[in-house]
C-alpha cells in the first residue's frame, strides 16, 4: 500500500435502489454532524436522475450518472485535502451503464491505496414495502466485495416494523430514532445544513432546535455515526444544549413545533404528571390504610 500525504481519510458512499427510504436525510444529518465538528466534507451526488441534495445544500458536487472507474480515480484525486467525502447515489437501478456498486468497489480500492477507507451504507425505512429485502442484499453484496458496510433502519414514523429479511451477522445495524413531524417538517423546508437549526434556530423555533439536537446527538450514538465520526462514549456534544421536556400531544405538525405551541404542550404534560402523582399518592394512601 502507497500512502500519499493527504487528509482524505473516508468516503460515506450511500446506496440502494429503493427510493422514499430516507438517502437523502441521512446524507443531510451526516453533514450537519461533520459541519457541528467542524470536519472538512464534500458532499455528491451521482443520482441519475434529478438530484435531491443540491436543491438544499450548498456546493454539492455532481458525479455522472454513468461513472467509470477512471471517475473514481479522479475524485479521490481531486478531493483529497478534504476530510471526508459523501456521495449519494440516489434510488437508481442498476443498469449495464449504470453500476454504483461497480464504482464503490473501485473507490474501495482507491482510498485503501491511500490508507483510507470507504463505508457503504445501505439504508431503509420502516413499513417501506420489501424494503428491508431490498437493504440487506444491497448490503451483502457490498460486503462480498471486501466494502466495509453499515445496515441503516431509518424510523420515518411512529412504526417499529422494517419486515423480515435474514439480516448478517457481520454487518452492523444502526436504527435511526424517530423524529416527530413537526420537528422533521421544520428541518426539511430548511435549505442549508440542518446545523443551521441549532446553531441559527429560526425565530420562534428555539425549542425546537433543542429538540432536534436531542434527535441528533441520539443518532450519534448509533454505529454508522460512530464508525464515521468515531466518537468516544461521550457522543457528540453541543455547546448550551439544553433537554428539552418529553412532549405530551404529538408535534404533528411544523405549527405545533413553534415556541408558542411547545411551551404549551409541554405545560399540559407538566399539569398530566401532577395529576398522575396525586393519584399514586391517593392509592399509596388507600393501600396503607388496608
Amino acid at each position: 500500500m502507497t500512502t500519499v500525504n493527504n487528509l482524505l481519510h473516508l468516503i460515506v458512499y450511500i446506496m440502494v435502489s429503493s427510493g422514499g427510504v430516507g438517502k437523502t436525510f441521512i446524507a443531510q444529518l451526516i453533514e450537519a454532524v461533520a459541519r457541528l465538528q467542524n470536519i472538512d466534507i464534500v458532499v455528491a451526488s451521482q443520482d441519475r436522475g434529478s438530484h435531491s441534495l443540491p436543491e438544499i445544500l450548498d456546493d454539492v458536487k455532481i458525479i455522472g450518472s454513468n461513472p467509470g472507474y477512471d471517475l473514481a480515480d479522479d475524485i479521490v484525486k481531486k478531493y483529497r485535502s478534504h476530510k471526508i467525502i459523501l456521495i449519494d447515489v440516489g434510488a437508481n437501478p442498476e443498469t449495464e451503464t449504470h453500476n454504483p456498486l461497480r464504482f464503490a468497489y473501485k473507490l474501495n480500492e482507491n482510498m485503501r491505496d491511500i490508507g483510507g477507507r470507504l463505508i457503504g451504507v445501505s439504508p431503509t425505512g420502516s413499513l417501506k414495502l420489501k424494503g428491508l429485502k431490498t437493504a440487506v442484499k444491497n448490503a451483502n453484496n457490498m460486503k462480498s466485495l471486501e466494502i466495509q458496510t453499515h445496515l441503516a433502519l431509518n424510523q420515518m414514523n411512529t412504526s417499529t416494523e422494517f419486515g423480515k429479511a435474514q439480516l448478517n451477522p457481520d454487518i452492523p445495524v444502526s436504527r435511526l430514532p424517530y423524529l416527530q413531524t413537526g420537528f422533521l417538517e421544520y428541518s426539511m423546508e430548511h435549505k442549508g445544513s440542518l446545523a443551521d437549526l441549532i446553531t441559527s434556530p429560526t425565530p420562534g423555533y428555539e425549542l425546537a432546535a433543542h429538540h432536534f439536537s436531542a434527535f441528533l446527538m441520539q443518532v450519534c450514538q448509533t454505529a454508522l455515526f460512530q464508525d464515521i465520526f468515531n466518537f468516544g462514549t461521550e457522543g457528540l456534544v453541543i455547546p448550551g444544549f439544553e433537554r428539552p421536556p418529553s412532549t405530551i400531544r404529538p408535534v404533528a405538525t411544523r405549527f405545533y413545533a413553534t415556541n408558542e405551541m411547545l411551551e404549551l404542550n409541554y405545560s399540559l404534560r407538566r399539569e398530566h404528571q401532577a395529576m398522575t402523582d396525586v393519584q399514586r399518592t391517593d392509592t399509596d394512601r388507600f393501600h396503607h390504610l388496608n
